[in-house]
């Protein structure tokens, strides 16, 4: 790996944006204007956001109601968003908004959405896309549509809303025809219909739409709303994967490494996952250099374990390994604290008086901690630091381990220091 800093990335999604079910559903994320979107993932920060509603001014779409642009004003419009001078693209939006350009009245309701250059009214915002809306503008119907769902600056009416969507998708805007999969995939609005979820789904991602790509991959691979077909399914998520999508990099990764759909490659599972992880994929942390995958099992989807060693070692006969844990809460518990509390009694259990253990960070969501152990049933001697990450709907575990009962001091300070910047 070439980089100095590389962050691996397993899976972990941030629970403040309600994601749940990647394989097989929906979740939602809020924009900066408080509009609901129906997403495969959600964006990687508020910029995103906010760019999601900034791209539609100044976008072009074709309208047999524009006029050239050099006639219009529109030019000088999309020279003013450029520059982030919102006060001169109100001044040039408002008239030709007045006049019925629908370009304009959509742009204005962009602004008036997010609040640039004027305040923040998501009632007006929603007056000017109706008017771009009613004359046929596909961006405008899309968002007037998800305005409805969600009741953001009009009463909500789900069926409403369904109506604008389809308008818009029948436009061929992709994002349109993503947003109807997913209200499909969750049943958002509509019947839960994981056939139209597939179909919807499917129209978006010929067009290239990346998230519905990984969905439909995701789909592929479950046998959910269509057939099971995993070459398929590695077929569409290679597509969304080369287009940059992390979460589709990341899937490719462990496609390879299981080996479905394609022969079984560690090496291309390890270097699509570190795309993933340099992008930031979420549960995050300094991996440094000069390691392969040499192990990867999932049970059932929902327990999985990945095991990295030394370039230069076998899996057989590793001095140092790192692992990655993902499984449901385990036991039951609520707390990494109380998962410790676990993990603790089971070890002891088998090998009373050879293992001691310290607690060396914790806060709400994690906890840092160090194990050693002499040789006792087929363990070898060990010294482990490892950390319990409680996510939305998963645990996941961090293990350090060498087959030393004391591990060097700078090799111990070092692996602290990563794993309690761990998230």
């Amino acid at each position: 790996m070439n980089k100095k800093i590389t962050k691996l990335s397993v899976g972990l999604i941030i629970a403040a944006l309600n994601v749940a079910e990647v394989a097989a559903g929906v979740y939602k994320w809020v924009d900066e204007q408080g509009i609901v979107h129906f997403s495969s993932k959600p964006p990687a920060d508020e910029r995103v956001a906010v760019d999601v509603q900034k791209k539609q001014a100044g976008q072009h779409e074709a309208h047999p109601q524009q006029m050239p642009e050099d006639e219009n004003g529109l030019t000088g419009v999309d020279a003013a968003f450029a520059a982030n001078d919102y006060i001169k693209a109100l001044a040039l939006l408002t008239p030709l908004a007045e006049h019925g350009n629908p370009r304009a009245q959509n742009d204005l309701g962009v602004m008036y959405s997010l609040g640039l250059g004027v305040p923040k009214d998501l009632r007006e915002g929603f007056y000017w896309r109706q008017k771009a809306a009613d004359q046929g503008y596909g961006l405008a119907q899309y968002y007037l549509g998800l305005m409805y769902v969600n009741g953001q600056g009009v009463p909500r009416d789900s069926a409403e809303g369904m109506k604008w969507l389809r308008k818009a998708a029948g436009q061929n805007i992709s994002d349109a025809r993503f947003s109807l999969g997913e209200m499909y995939a969750k049943g958002e609005g509509v019947g839960k219909d994981s056939r139209q979820a597939a179909e919807w789904y499917h129209k978006a991602a010929e067009q290239g739409h990346a998230f519905a790509q990984h969905n439909l991959a995701q789909m592929y691979a479950s046998g959910e709303g269509v057939r099971q077909d995993r070459i398929d399914a590695f077929l569409w998520e290679q597509r969304a994967a080369s287009q940059g999508d992390r979460y589709a990099q990341y899937g490719l990764g462990l496609l390879y490494a299981k080996g479905e759909g394609v022969k079984r490659d560690y090496n291309a599972a390890f270097n699509w996952i570190r795309k993933a992880a340099e992008q930031d994929y979420p549960l995050s942390f300094d991996f440094g250099s000069g390691w392969k995958m040499g192990y990867y099992a999932e049970s059932n989807a929902h327990y999985g374990i990945a095991e990295y060693i030394p370039k230069e070692d076998n899996i057989n006969t590793w001095k140092e390994r790192l692992t990655i844990q993902h499984f449901p809460p385990l036991w039951g518990v609520s707390s990494p604290e109380k998962t410790f509390d676990k993990l603790k009694v089971a070890k002891e259990n088998e090998c009373p008086g050879l293992t001691t253990w310290h607690v060396l960070g914790k806060d709400e969501n994690s906890l840092l901690y160090e194990w050693q152990s002499q040789s006792c049933l087929n363990w070898p001697e060990q010294h482990e630091i490892a950390k319990i990450i409680y996510g939305k709907d998963n645990t996941f575990i961090l293990h350090y381990t060498v087959k030393t009962y004391q591990m060097r001091a700078g090799q111990r300070a070092k692996w602290v220091k990563l794993f309690l910047d761990a998230k």
